[in-house]
């Protein structure tokens, strides 16, 4: 067995054993919608290897940040508290609605108290972070402020 080879045990074991997996939505994504196991689901690049589970999330994640930056350059109130306002909407459209609604998660009330404090930090700064680098783009790309700030404002 290779090192890639055994990385990917390792990881399937500690998927096995992890409390999370049962609410992981892209583990149930996988294997409940698209029939692929993730404790199984792995790929090697450059002896790397890489679980199926963690490109869901990324792909996921990177259409949301796309979409989020879409949306506030159409709807610049989205952006309130530096994006930390829609991070807490996400989680709360997406997590607490979508998925249970999906059959993605067990019902809400069923979760550990650690998972709810995990996904709530988790989308504070994971839309913190997109709104901070949205906004340093946008301007480093037009050399001007977000579209609601006055050009003729003395300070920016």
């Amino acid at each position: 067995m290779n090192a890639a080879a055994d990385q990917v045990a390792a990881k399937t074991i500690a998927l096995q054993e992890c409390s999370r997996a049962f609410l992981n939505p892209p583990h149930v994504f996988l294997r409940d919608y698209i029939g692929i196991d993730p404790t199984e689901a792995a790929f090697t690049f450059a002896d790397h290897a890489f679980n199926w589970i963690g490109v869901t999330h990324m792909i996921f994640s990177l259409v949301f940040a796309i979409g989020y930056c879409i949306v506030a350059e159409i709807f610049p109130k989205i952006k309130f508290w530096q994006g930390i306002g829609a991070g807490i909407i996400a989680n709360i459209c997406v997590h607490y609605i979508t998925f249970p609604a999906l059959g993605l998660t067990p019902p809400v009330a069923e979760w550990p108290l650690y998972e709810h404090i995990s996904e709530l930090v988790g989308h504070i700064f994971w839309f913190w972070t997109i709104e901070v680098i949205r906004r340093d783009l946008r301007n480093r790309i037009t050399r001007e402020p977000d579209a609601e700030v006055p050009l003729d404002q003395p300070f920016r």
